[in-house]
Order: C-alpha cells, then sequence, then structure tokens
C-alpha cells in the first residue's frame, strides 16, 4: 500500500485520501505506536520553563516505601494490590478524575495526527479515546477514525524509574473503533474480517484489529506511568508495547493532556 497522502479538494472542504501503510503500522493499544515528533517538549522541558520550581513530584507518587494491601474487587490480573498510606498517590488519583484534553494537536506519524481525551470516573473506571487525522493540524474534515477503550485505572506506587511519576495498571474491558468515510478504506484493509461502515462503532475487544489494535485477549493489561506536571497530565512512553510489568516504561511521553474546565471555572 502507498504512503498515506492528504489532498484537500476546492471549496467543500472533503479530503482525498490514498490510506497506507502510515495507519495500518500505527499501532495505539498495546503494540508499538509511531514515535512522537522531537519538537514536542519533553515533560521534563515542561517543567523547567513553567517557573516556580515545578517537577514532576506536584502531583505523584513520591519516591519511596509504601504500604499495599490486597483488593479482592480489583479485576483478575491487576496485581490485587492497591496504594494505601502514601498521600501522594492518593492525591494523583484523586486529581485525576474528570476529562482530559489534548493539549496541543500530536504527530502521531510522518503522515498522520491525533487528538486524546482521558475521562476518569470514580471507582477506577477510565475511557479513553483517540481521534486520529490525516496531514497535519487535526482538521476535523480530515478524521480518519476513533479508538476508543474502556477499563478500570489503578495507581498501584510510584515508579522505580522515573521519580514523582506514578505505576499504573489500566485493564481492559472493552475497544473500539468508529471510522469516518475518510478513514474507511484503511480500516478495510488493516481489518477486513469486520464490516466497517462510516459513523458505526466496532469491537475489537476479542479479536482486535491487526497490528492496529490488540485484543483484550492478547494485552488484558497494560503497565503503564502517570504524572501531573504543572497542570499537565503525562502518561508512559508508548515507543513499545507495555503488556507486562518488564515492559512498562522507563520515561513520560512527550505529549500531555490537560483538564477540561468545568463551565463555572474561571
Amino acid at each position: 500500500m502507498n504512503r498515506l497522502t492528504a489532498r484537500r479538494t476546492s471549496r467543500k472542504g472533503k479530503v482525498s485520501l490514498g490510506l497506507g501503510a502510515a495507519v495500518v503500522s500505527l499501532a495505539i493499544f498495546g503494540s508499538a505506536a509511531a514515535a512522537y515528533a522531537a519538537s514536542a517538549p519533553a515533560p521534563e522541558q515542561a517543567a523547567r520553563t513553567t517557573g516556580g520550581g515545578v517537577t514532576l513530584g506536584e502531583v505523584g507518587c513520591a519516591p519511596g516505601t509504601i504500604t499495599v494491601k490486597p483488593v479482592p474487587q480489583e479485576p483478575v490480573g491487576a496485581g490485587g494490590k492497591k496504594t494505601v498510606g502514601n498521600p501522594h498517590c492518593r492525591d494523583i488519583a484523586h486529581a485525576i478524575i474528570g476529562t482530559w484534553l489534548s493539549k496541543d494537536c500530536e504527530t502521531a506519524s510522518q503522515d498522520l495526527t491525533r487528538r486524546r481525551t482521558y475521562v476518569f470516573g470514580r471507582h477506577d473506571v477510565a475511557t479513553i479515546t483517540y481521534d486520529l487525522y490525516g496531514g497535519v493540524g487535526c482538521d476535523e474534515s480530515a478524521k480518519l477514525f476513533t479508538i476508543t477503550t474502556r477499563g478500570i485505572a489503578a495507581f498501584v506506587g510510584p515508579s522505580a524509574t522515573v521519580a514523582g511519576a506514578s505505576n499504573v495498571l489500566f485493564t481492559f474491558l472493552s475497544r473500539a473503533a468508529t471510522p469516518t468515510t475518510a478513514g474507511l478504506g484503511a480500516l478495510q484493509k488493516a481489518c477486513p474480517q469486520y464490516d466497517w461502515v462510516p459513523g458505526v462503532s466496532v469491537d475489537l475487544s476479542k479479536d482486535g484489529c491487526g497490528a492496529l489494535v490488540q485484543s483484550n485477549t492478547e494485552c488484558p493489561i497494560e503497565y503503564d506511568l502517570a504524572a501531573i506536571v504543572s497542570g499537565v497530565a503525562y502518561f508512559g512512553d508508548r515507543s513499545h508495547p507495555l503488556c507486562t510489568e518488564a515492559t512498562r516504561p522507563t520515561k513520560l511521553a512527550s505529549w500531555g493532556v490537560v483538564k477540561k474546565r468545568k463551565p463555572y471555572d474561571r
């Protein structure tokens, strides 16, 4: 398949797409993601440029010993543990509740951009949405498809490798994809076993979608990181699979998300 190219057509603002390997090779959940743009600020750089001596430990799990205890109601495979007696871990678990949106239009690959939405509810339930676009600028008229996952996010202690960051276990409950008309061809090529219809969500939980999204069986849990720096939340680098404890990220991703303000916030 040829590389994805995007071309806007005259006044209607529609996008003509030649869809190819750029989409198929972009793995989103449970596999290797395309490299982030080198120009994106790293979280450590963001902390240095905000002023006021902000560090990764502003909200997160401070390094040190924590106490853990079994939590029977957690999903099987989530480690059976929950952080207690560590106010920093409790702080991030509380502070993360709400809706978080991509701070910037993010570079997903040379030809693709994206925006992410994280919705963290009480009782550890979380929904993560990736909107993928052809070309630069996250142009809504060039949206290709949306990947949506739902699961349980548990903060289980401080990272041993990233100061101030929390270890996170994300246990998947569901994965789905919804194509647009522009992105229909890409998903048909990547996962021809499904009947794709523009605007209709397809459940990928059982069988996944090739290299794009793994199934819940292939990757039931992701071992991630999280930290909040000056109001911006960062999760772990996704340049490799996160499906085992051994592959938990050792650094934070370059792109961050910011909390959506409520109507009465100023």
